[in-house]
């Protein structure tokens, strides 16, 4: 998820009244871009480690689940454990 080219290209013609704020506007917009390439960095180190983990079929077979990404999946997988802990549940 995150901004679409559109509003990228309009952040970049975007102004604002005063240069101080427009220092700001331009840090806050690189604070983002710097942050989404981090969590994409970040989830591919994470899918490289991933084959090496005992609990990775898991997180496959959560992924089969509509709308369920791999990170969304790797930090379920991650919270619960094992999930054959749970075979005795009412």
């Amino acid at each position: 998820m995150g901004w679409t080219v559109a509003y990228r290209r309009w952040l970049t013609t975007a102004r604002v009244p005063y240069p101080a704020q427009q220092v700001m506007f331009q840090y806050y917009v690189d604070a983002v871009s710097d942050g989404e390439a981090r969590v994409k960095r970040l989830t591919g180190q994470v899918r490289d480690l991933l084959p090496s983990w005992s609990l990775a079929t898991a997180v496959e077979a959560l992924q089969a689940m509509r709308k369920v990404e791999f990170i969304v999946a790797v930090l379920v997988v991650a919270e619960v454990g094992d999930f054959r802990r749970f075979e005795n549940l009412p």
